[in-house]
């Protein structure tokens, strides 16, 4: 009877004191734990969202040089396309340069057929036509293949007239002269050169 006594006087007591210590121990641990871990997930949180004003501040920095750049490109693809498009217009100039070149040659050669022509007319008044031979391919030289003078050559093969040094002094394509006709005149040790066929006919001076 004694000892149970003590124990619910005494051992009890001091039990039950322990237990209830233990627990407000752990839950007053609980209680630190607790609020230390959502200070520490409220700092954690405010980094994060001072991180990501950071990013956002950055994004925005980066999309107005983006824009920049678009900018950029737009104006230097505008100055390319005119580049390009005066290098077009440049080059139908060259073209048409060229083509009024060469037509100036065309008519230039023409002037010069038709003073030939005209002169040969000229000299074909003053003479009178002698010996009419006809020439193939080949080389004639004067005097041993033609008698120094003036000629009056047809048809329409290419004649091409030397000097005594055999260099060219003319050339004249038969085929493209308005009369198919060429008045020449060859000195002793020049020569004629034919390609082709044509007639060549003395003219012979009046006086």
């Amino acid at each position: 009877m004694y000892n149970k006594r003590f124990y619910l006087t005494i051992v009890l007591p001091i039990f039950l004191a322990l237990a209830a210590g233990i627990v407000i121990v752990v839950l007053n641990n609980k209680s630190i734990l607790h609020t230390r871990a959502e200070a520490r997930v409220a700092g954690e949180r405010s980094m994060m969202n001072s991180e990501m004003t950071s990013m956002r501040e950055e994004q925005k920095t980066l999309r107005r040089d983006e824009a920049k750049y678009d900018k950029i490109i737009e104006d230097n693809q505008s100055v390319i396309n005119n580049v390009e498009s005066l290098r077009s217009q440049l080059a139908l100039y060259d073209t048409d340069l060229e083509n009024a070149n060469a037509t100036n040659a065309e008519l230039d050669n023409s002037i010069s057929e038709n003073q030939a022509y005209l002169d040969s007319l000229n000299s074909i008044k003053e003479t009178t036509d002698g010996e009419e031979r006809t020439l193939k391919d080949g080389n004639y030289k004067s005097p041993s293949d033609l008698s120094p003078g003036k000629y009056r050559a047809e048809g329409t093969g290419i004649i091409l007239l030397k000097n005594i040094a055999n260099a060219q002094k003319d050339r004249i394509d038969l085929s493209i002269t308005d009369t198919h006709s060429y008045v020449f005149e060859i000195a002793s040790g020049e020569s004629i050169n034919v390609n082709g066929e044509i007639t060549l006919t003395e003219l012979i001076s009046e006086n």
